[in-house]
């Protein structure tokens, strides 16, 4: 079971939720013998555009914990979210930080931003595929 689940701000009034970047914080307990906490899962969702309040995720993250970041329900970013983005992994430095389920959105802005990494490591993407049969 889940220490604690968290999730994102309510969305303010006319906001649109396709473009709003939502998030569900769920820390899973450590594995059987482990002297430390399991990592943070933070599942991210829609765009990381103007807005979108990372830094106030930031914030709401307790101090020293490893995070795995699903990337899989990002489907926009654009030049502002990418500023913020660069921001959000430089403010994660020190701690043990993975991208899991990469969506193509996020793969593209990985192979041509400097720095969007920060030092995390990729564990999968998602990759687009077309069978011609």
């Amino acid at each position: 079971m889940a220490e604690f689940e968290q999730t994102s701000p309510p969305l303010a009034a006319g906001t649109d939720p396709g473009r709003a970047l939502h998030w569900v914080v769920t820390a899973g307990s450590a594995d059987a013998g482990a002297a430390e906490p399991g990592p943070l899962l933070i599942e991210l969702i829609g765009s990381v555009v103007e807005g979108n309040q990372l830094a106030t995720l930031v914030g709401e993250l307790p101090p020293g914990r490893g995070l795995v970041l699903d990337l899989a329900g990002v489907r926009r970013i654009n030049s502002i979210g990418v500023r913020d983005w660069v921001a959000f992994m430089r403010t994660l430095v020190g701690r043990a930080v993975a991208f899991r389920r990469c969506s193509s959105t996020v793969i593209s802005q990985l192979n041509m931003i400097h720095g969007f990494r920060g030092h995390a490591h990729i564990e999968s993407f998602m990759a687009p595929y077309v069978c011609d049969a």
